[in-house]
């Protein structure tokens, strides 16, 4: 009878299961009744009846052959090659650490295998479907084969230690779930070939744990996690420690959770096609949309910073107001591209880096920090106290009125810091090096200190109202030009005390303009104008009101030092003003007109130094001369000093002497 059944039984397996292990040593027939039943078997190749009932059965050592029937029953193999037939219910087949390779075969209703891997010896799984079987294998430590049929989920217990499981293709299966419980270690669960819905616990350690495209759930428990959702729409629980959840391009509309810790949700977009982003609070969750491409959301609870990578493309960022989120900080990284970073609306901390491309990034109300990269970039700081490296190429920086304190490191190329004063109220600004970098203040309304380090060019816009402007000596500093433009107003600039080349625009209203040691442009515009170049080869150009030229360098008159300047649309209501400290030979009246007897005027260059007038213009040239040695061959110490531009007529009456 015996040899009839064991035969009988391995024909059964056999038939259902391929290269299934046969009934050697037949041992003992358990048969349970119809309530709920616990059958152990011995250490011989025993035989399970379960019958009806919710039964438990332990098939001990040997390779035993288990028909549970129907009830929701447990089966634990126990050591040897075992085959399991669960029958109709929900029913469990359990392996657990040191058993056999087993066959299991679920039946009807919804049926689980479970795996205890080795506690703290860190288990390297792997589930993939192959001919419609559900294949499971360890493939270090002890080596074993699960071949499942008809079982819908998995549930993999790492049990401590590094554990990895790597869960493959499961289409033809029958495993609609999979359950992975890393427990304490470093555990890895890679399940991106996969399209079953995973559900994975991390437990305590650092773990990485990476879904599929189905609708995945994770709860990383504690440790520095990382969470990939990939495709499909995931939730992550982050939990406890400093955790990282990771949206790669095509990955589905997520929930993210970050718990304890200083948590990361980390973006990279669509590479090279260019993202549309949006980023803001909305009922205390930190929202995360892309507006084009393939649309997606991203909700997040309890997660202080976000990471979000260009990939290339011409990629842009808006970051609204995050207040009332846990959202701390914000870094933004574009890529190759023309990216946009618009956080105007943000008093959230904002890290930029533009990449190569001509990018241009606006911060928020908090003190951010920008990385230009390579290319002709544009950085707007905003509201906060920031810091820019503008780095390779041709960069600007723009403060507007109600910015903080920023400092700003120009990198390579020709790069320019813009400033927007307070249009109307009058700003007071000064500008000068110290210690090699250019240090430029206001000193009055809103008090503010830019500090400047590579910058090439400044350019100064009063925006309205009587705005005054001192440029000290930039010597030392990178500073070539610097560029003044008062808006309406009666505007002040002295230049004086600098070398660098001045281009200044006083606007309306009644503006003096004094240049530097330098070839500088000074523009009087509508208005009563003073223009005084000051030393080098000036251009001066008048505007529609009465404008007055003047020519103070605070020393005697010197050639190399007042230069020879250039005067443009000279009115007939324009005067030159000459100061006696320079022109120390003119004896007029302070404050009149220069005398008849110190003017002439000649028909060529070459008769103005023999002319006996202190001052000389050239009718045919435009050409103005100091002649200080009077009746004397030559200029003595004089020269000549401007050129009006077309040559106007121009009498005694058109010059002031002042001292």
């Amino acid at each position: 009878m015996n040899t009839f059944l064991t035969f009988l039984v391995n024909q059964i397996v056999g038939e259902l299961f391929e290269n299934a292990p046969e009934i050697e040593e037949l041992g003992d027939i358990l048969v349970g009744s119809n309530g709920d039943d616990n059958l152990q078997g011995g250490d011989q190749d025993d035989i399970f009846l379960g019958g009806n009932g919710n039964d438990v059965i332990l098939g001990g050592a040997g390779t035993d052959v288990v028909f549970a029937g129907a009830g929701d029953d447990t089966v634990v193999g126990q050591t040897g090659n075992d085959v399991a037939f669960l029958g109709s219910g929900h029913d469990r087949f359990i392996w657990n650490n040191g058993d056999g390779s087993d066959f299991i075969n679920g039946g009807k209703g919804f049926d689980v295998t479970e795996v205890n891997g080795a506690n703290g010896a860190g288990d390297e799984f792997d589930l993939r479907a192959v001919d419609g079987q559900a294949i499971f294998n360890r493939l270090n430590l002890g080596l074993f084969t699960l071949t499942n049929e008809k079982i819908e989920q998995f549930e993999i217990n790492g049990q401590g230690g590094d554990d990895s499981l790597t869960v493959g293709d499961l289409t033809g299966s029958a495993v609609q779930k999979v359950v992975f419980s890393g427990g304490e270690g470093n555990d890895v669960l890679d399940a991106r070939e996969s399209s079953t819905t995973i559900e994975a616990f991390g437990g305590e350690g650092n773990d990485f744990l990476q879904g599929g495209s189905a609708e995945d759930t994770f709860f990383t428990g504690a440790g520095d996690d990382i969470v990939v959702g990939q495709r499909g729409n995931d939730t992550a629980y982050l939990e406890a420690g400093d955790d990282r959840f990771i949206w790669n391009n095509g990955d589905g509309s997520d929930f993210i959770n970050g718990g304890k810790g200083i948590d990361v949700t980390e973006v990279n977009g669509a590479g090279g096609a260019g993202d549309e982003f949006d980023l803001r609070q909305v009922d205390g969750q930190a929202i995360f949309n892309r507006l084009n491409l393939g649309l997606f959301t991203l909700t997040n609870e309890e997660i202080e910073q976000f990471e979000i990578n260009g990939q290339g493309g011409d990629d842009s960022l808006t970051v609204g107001d995050l207040t009332g989120s846990a959202v701390q900080k914000v870094v933004f990284s574009g890529g190759e591209g023309n990216d946009v970073l618009d956080a105007r609306e943000s008093s959230t901390t904002i890290e930029a880096f533009g990449g190569e491309g001509n990018d241009f990034l606006q911060g928020g109300s908090a003190e951010d920090t920008f990385f230009a990269g390579a290319g002709d970039d544009i950085v707007v700081g905003q509201r906060g106290n920031d810091t820019a490296y503008l780095e390779a190429g041709d960069d600007r920086f723009i403060w507007n009125n109600g910015d903080g304190s920023d400092f700003i490191n120009g990198g390579k190329g020709f790069d320019v810091t813009e400033v927007n004063g307070a249009g109307g109220a009058g700003d007071e600004f000064d500008l000068r090096q110290v210690d090699g970098q250019a240090i430029f203040n206001r000193l009055n309304l809103g008090l503010f200190t830019l500090t400047n380090e590579e910058i090439e060019q400044f350019e100064i816009n009063g925006q309205g109202g009587d705005d005054s402007f001192t440029i000290g000596d930039l010597t030392g500093s990178d500073v070539q030009s610097v560029i003044f433009s008062g808006g309406e107003g009666n505007d002040f600039l002295d230049a004086s005390g600098t070398s660098t080349p001045i281009t200044a625009d006083g606007g309306a209203g009644d503006d003096i303009l004094i240049g530097g040691s330098g070839d500088d442009i000074l523009i009087g515009g509508d208005g009563a104008d003073l223009l005084i170049g000051g030393a080098g080869n000036d251009i001066l150009i008048g505007g529609s009101g009465a404008v007055s030229i003047g020519f103070d360098t605070g020393a005697a008159f010197n050639a190399a030092d007042i230069g020879t300047d250039l005067i443009q649309n000279f009115g007939t209501t324009d005067s030159i003003v000459l100061d006696v400290t320079v022109f120390t030979a003119l004896t007029s009246a302070i404050g009149g007109p220069l005398s008849a007897s110190e003017f002439a005027v000649v028909d060529s260059d070459e008769a103005a130094a023999l002319s006996d007038a202190l001052i000389v213009y050239g009718a045919n040239s435009g050409n103005l001369y100091y002649n200080a040695n009077g009746t004397e061959a030559g200029f003595g110490n004089g020269a000549q000093f401007a050129t009006i531009a077309d040559a106007p007529t121009l009498e005694a009456d058109n010059f002031v002497v002042q001292a």
